[in-house]
C-alpha cells in the first residue's frame, strides 16, 4: 500500500461499517479516527482537524447534510474536502449535497477500495490548489490559493471547495472560453455526471456570491453549447 500522512474523519452510525471504513483506509497509512455521532466528531475536531472527512449516517437526529452544513460554516473546516455517503440517493438528493459543498457523493452499497480511490482523488485535487504560490488577482477578484481562499473588492467570499475550485479555474484562463467538459473533469473528476445540472447550478450560486447583481460587470458569462468565460 501506498504511505501517505493525510488524517481523516469519518462519520457513521453503523459500527460494523463503520470499523470497516476505518481499517481500509488506515491499510493505506492515513491517519483515520472514527466517529457515530456528530457532537463526538465536532468535539474531536476542536483542535486537529483533518485534512478529509466522510459523512456517512449517523446515531442521532442530525443529518448527514446538516453536519455538512456545519463543517462548511465554519472558518476552521469550511475548506476542508468532504466525501459524503448516502444509504439511498436520487438526483435531487446528490445535488443537494454538491450545492451544500460535498466534493464527492458515493450511494451505499459500494466498495471500500473504490472510496480509498475517491478519497485519493479528492486530496490530490484539493492539495494541488492549494499549494500555490501567492495571491493572485484577476479585475477586483483576488485568489489565495495557499489558503484556499478568494476575495472580491476585499471582502471574502464565503465559498465551498466546489465553488472556489470553479472560480479558480475560470480566473486563471480569464479571457478565454472554458469548457464543461473541462470543469466537469477538472472539479468532479472524469467519473462526472455530465447531463445533470450541478456545473450550472454551481455557476448560479458562485455568480450570486460574487455579487453580479450588485455590479454592472458580469464576472461569469455563458458561452452557449461550449462553457464559461471570466473576465
Amino acid at each position: 500500500m501506498e504511505s501517505d500522512k493525510k488524517s481523516i474523519c469519518i462519520l457513521e452510525g453503523d459500527t460494523d461499517m463503520r470499523e470497516l471504513i476505518r481499517y481500509t483506509l488506515s491499510s493505506f497509512s492515513w491517519s483515520c479516527r472514527a466517529f457515530s455521532t456528530a457532537s463526538e466528531l465536532f468535539s474531536a475536531i476542536k483542535n486537529s482537524p483533518p485534512d478529509i472527512f466522510i459523512l456517512g449516517s449517523e446515531n442521532s437526529q442530525e443529518s448527514s447534510l446538516g453536519v455538512l452544513r456545519r463543517l462548511r460554516s465554519s472558518e476552521h473546516t469550511g475548506n476542508i474536502p468532504v466525501i459524503m455517503i448516502a444509504a439511498h440517493s436520487s438526483e435531487y438528493e446528490r445535488i443537494t449535497a454538491l450545492n451544500a459543498g460535498a466534493d464527492d457523493y458515493m450511494t451505499k452499497p459500494f466498495g471500500v477500495l473504490e472510496l480509498a480511490a475517491r478519497v485519493r482523488s479528492v486530496l490530490r485535487r484539493t492539495e494541488g490548489q492549494r499549494g500555490g504560490p501567492g495571491m493572485r488577482k484577476y479585475l477586483d477578484v483576488e485568489i489565495y490559493p495557499e489558503r484556499y481562499e478568494a476575495f472580491r473588492g476585499g471582502r471574502r467570499l464565503e465559498l465551498t471547495v466546489k465553488e472556489y475550485e470553479l472560480l479558480r479555474l475560470l480566473c486563471e484562463n480569464m479571457g478565454r472560453v472554458v469548457t464543461r467538459d473541462l470543469l466537469y473533469s477538472t472539479v468532479w473528476g472524469s467519473g462526472a455526471n455530465e447531463s445533470s445540472r450541478t456545473l450550472d447550478m454551481h455557476i448560479k450560486t458562485l455568480r450570486q456570491k460574487l455579487g453580479e447583481g450588485e455590479s454592472a460587470h458580469k464576472y461569469i458569462r455563458v458561452v452557449r453549447g461550449v462553457g464559461y468565460i471570466f473576465g
